[in-house]
């Protein structure tokens, strides 16, 4: 019929053989108004449960709760297969789209006072209904789910775990999709049986098919595929080409996976900790996507520079390799692939003041630069996982209080490195760095408000805030 909404495919209980959904049917475009039918059903079904005016009782709240949100987890399991097994562009974006909804979701539903209260009630009068081994464990376990959950904080607690949640799944979203894409990307070409030495039958015929499939020169290609990067690793003779192949694997996500990890703990440990707001977590994108474009400009590079894409770029690239055993100035133009180099946040709304006697390599925004201090001592080695005034010929107290907060101080002597990468033209230096061992701000000498002001800066507080921070 002309003007005819077609059905969509996931609006109905599966009927394919032992219950498959009809994936020949499903396209991207379903997912969406799937999601958002299911998700308004789901909301209906726990309201139904939370406003019921029957006494609490194991069926009418943990069974009822169980058995809801079933068109949710029939459009849910078909999609996050596909995201998983068989994903593209189209389903990235719906991910991306539907991660925080999802999270905002269950944790509206983990916050609803009148469901937990049914759902404590029926745990404190287990012993006087009755409850067998099986339906006590089950809950047991969906009320400890709540609570960890925050089903049991004050509202504006739970507001904020709310938020949290929702900016966690974001990224670990980002990051599970930029694993994917190093790992879509990467690609080792084998080309003759020196490459191959020691590679078995199978392993060969796996990265001949790998080459096909990309359309690649070489006859051979290793891919971050678990079936082709594992048993490379454990059977090729070839250590060089082993330590290319390992240095991709453990760089995967951008190439900055860690300084991922790195960026975002501290500040959720803050966030969950009352140190600061939950704002702070929006300074991740600030940071990290521009650090994820210069990575992914640097893997561009590095990949045209191993593979070249044309004549010239190969002839320049033979030129170079060939001159660098020869001359000191090559060297630096031969590009075998940067990975896992910190990146430098600048232009971050955390960054605080700056001084340009100083060294711009250590500039706010910058990864602290390792130094040896004598006997063995290196300077990275005394900066540990949290908020430190580092000292170089300044004095300053012992630590410093910033609200709730302390800061402690690490001083070290001025030797030739030290004021090489930390003092350049200055005699003198205090810096403010950051849990994650970047640069927050630098001075030439310890001003107590000046270090007050820039921690606030670096944890997302508005001047003037609160300075409340809870252990």
């Amino acid at each position: 019929m002309p003007g005819a909404i077609p059905t969509n495919p996931l609006a109905e209980a599966f009927d394919g053989p032992f219950g498959l959904p009809p994936f020949e049917a499903i396209a991207p475009e379903h997912f969406l108004p799937a999601f958002t039918a299911a998700l308004a059903e789901h909301n209906e079904e726990v309201a139904a449960i939370a406003n019921s005016a029957e006494e609490a009782s194991f069926e009418n709240t943990v069974v009822a709760l169980e058995k809801s949100g079933g068109a949710l987890r029939r459009v849910g399991s078909v999609f996050w297969n596909l995201a998983s097994a068989d994903t593209n562009s189209e389903l990235q974006a719906i991910e991306r789209e539907m991660a925080p909804k999802l999270a905002a979701h269950f944790a509206a539903i983990h916050a609803n006072e009148k469901l937990f209260l049914r759902l404590d009630a029926v745990l404190s009068n287990q012993d006087a209904l009755g409850f067998g081994d099986e339906d006590k464990r089950i809950l047991e376990i969906m009320h400890r789910r709540f609570v960890r959950a925050g089903a049991a904080l004050a509202a504006d607690d739970k507001m904020r775990y709310g938020q949290i949640i929702q900016r966690q799944a974001t990224l670990a979203t980002q990051f599970s999709q930029n694993v994917l894409a190093d790992e879509a990307a990467f690609e080792l070409p084998l080309e003759g049986e020196d490459d191959l030495a020691g590679l078995p039958d199978y392993v060969r015929d796996g990265a001949a098919s790998a080459a096909g499939e990309r359309n690649s020169k070489a006859p051979y290609v290793i891919t971050l595929s678990r079936s082709l990067i594992e048993p490379f690793l454990t059977y090729s003779e070839r250590r060089d080409l082993r330590e290319k192949a390992y240095k991709a694997w453990v760089a995967r996500g951008a190439n900055g996976g860690l300084q991922d990890a790195d960026n975002l703990c501290w500040k959720l440990k803050l966030v969950i900790d009352g140190c600061a707001p939950a704002s702070l977590l929006d300074s991740y994108d600030a940071e990290r996507v521009p650090a994820a474009d210069e990575n992914i400009l640097n893997s561009t590079r590095a990949t045209d520079f191993i593979t070249p894409k044309s004549h010239i770029s190969r002839v320049f690239r033979d030129a170079v390799l060939d001159l660098s055993e020869l001359v000191p100035f090559a060297r630096p133009l031969v590009n075998s692939g940067r990975l896992s180099v910190p990146a430098i946040y600048d232009g971050s709304p955390l960054n605080g003041h700056d001084d340009a006697a100083m060294p711009r390599a250590t500039r706010p925004g910058a990864p602290a630069v390792d130094a040896p201090l004598g006997d063995g001592e290196w300077l990275l080695d005394r900066l540990g996982d949290r908020f430190q005034l580092l000292a170089i010929n300044a004095g300053l107290p012992e630590r410093v209080l910033v609200g709730d907060m302390i800061v402690e101080a690490v001083e070290v002597d001025a030797n030739e490195k030290v004021r090489a990468r930390y003092l350049g033209d200055a005699s003198s230096a205090v810096y403010l760095m950051r849990p994650d061992q970047h640069v927050a701000a630098r001075w030439q000498a310890f001003d107590a408000e000046a270090v007050s002001m820039a921690v606030r800066q670096a944890t997302g507080r508005v001047p003037g805030g609160s300075s409340s921070c809870h252990d």
